[in-house]
């Protein structure tokens, strides 16, 4: 017997790996299939309608509009459209012509970057700078806005919610309006931890202001917002995702899934990067669309990315005094305390 399990519960986007409860739930699920006999799990956490309502209630809270500004308040205006090769407009950007560029670092690089710099708790500020850094130099504007994709588990976004077993999709798109100091590429590199990390730990909020508020003024203000079109995804350290534990009810099938995207589907980003640790190696995946863009300019992308990383690294600030990535102080236009969540973890 074989079971299709869904994104929305295990995917590395939704979720991370099943808990230990949920895989004995699964197990007792597919025991009760094989006895033919009904088994029904106990809820033990929040439930995906129940998640929904205390999201909507966050919605229209006055906390929340009391955030409204300062998102209306980024450099949105200085956000410049990416080139295209072949313009031919969004109608060509399909899912059949999405094309992919791989970019692989080394296990001493990979080390480098997560082991080697504990001065800098969040690694995916190394990441989103140098994807920032890249997306400037492309556009030839100091700021730049950018989709990034997170798990939506958000729990620390209301009171007494519980996600961590609970089956459901949760995606959810921050934009990141980022803008880089000086003027040139000659300048010192700057981490932009002060930019990234207030808005990722808000990121759900935007949501709930585009779609959720009822009240239609705020949705119209947040839905004519610049769109991004670069799209960034940190899978994080995938070994565990792609393994079965030994003994387990369950195993990965060896068949192909075929297409999950109908070909003549259009593609939201003409830009979509993917980055992930498996076996000790930093990947990415830049997937782009060969009617809009040609290879050899995403292999340069992809290459300059990398110069840019590993450039913010050898700068860290456990490397000496001058030797540095330089921070900037605390500037937030952000109001209030800030919650954390695991999004901008690792």
């Amino acid at each position: 017997m074989s079971s299709i399990t869904t994104s929305g519960w295990i995917s590395g986007s939704s979720s991370g790996p099943p808990a230990p409860s949920c895989r004995g739930r699964a197990s007792a699920i597919l025991g009760g299939l094989e006895r033919r006999t009904e088994v029904t799990p106990t809820p033990e956490t929040t439930s995906f309608a129940e998640w929904a309502h205390l999201l909507k209630q966050r919605a229209d809270s006055t906390e929340l509009r009391g955030q409204m500004q300062a998102w209306l308040d980024l450099a949105w205006e200085d956000v410049r459209p990416i080139p295209l090769d072949h313009p031919s407009g969004d109608s060509g950007n399909t899912n059949e012509s999405a094309r992919e560029v791989v970019l692989e670092f080394s296990v001493e690089e990979t080390r480098s970057i997560f082991q080697e710099t504990p001065a800098v708790p969040h690694k995916v500020d190394f990441l989103l700078t140098a994807l920032a850094q890249m997306a400037a130099d492309w556009t030839g504007s100091r700021t730049v806005l950018l989709d990034m994709m997170g798990h939506g588990r958000d729990e620390d976004v209301v009171d007494n919610a519980d996600l961590f077993d609970t089956i459901g999709f949760f995606i959810s798109y921050t934009p990141m309006v980022l803008t880089l100091a000086g003027t040139n590429g000659t300048s010192t590199p700057e981490l932009l931890t002060d930019q990234i990390q207030p808005i990722m730990r808000r990121g759900l909020d935007f949501d709930l202001f585009r779609y959720m508020t009822s009240d239609a003024t705020v949705r119209q203000a947040f839905s004519s917002l610049p769109r991004a079109q670069i799209l960034f995804n940190h899978l994080g350290k995938r070994d565990e995702l792609d393994t079965v534990p030994g003994g387990a009810a369950f195993s990965l099938a060896d068949e192909s899934i075929g297409n999950t995207h109908s070909p003549s589907g259009i593609r939201y980003y003409p830009l979509a990067v993917t980055s992930q640790v498996w076996r000790d190696q930093l990947r990415l995946n830049f997937v782009y669309s060969e009617n809009l863009h040609r290879r050899a300019t995403v292999e340069a992308l992809a290459e300059q990315y990398k110069s840019r990383l590993m450039a913010l690294v050898a700068r860290d600030p456990t490397l000496g005094p001058g030797r540095g990535c330089r921070r900037r102080r605390d500037s937030s236009p952000w109001p209030g305390p800030t919650s954390t969540n695991g999004s901008s973890s690792s």
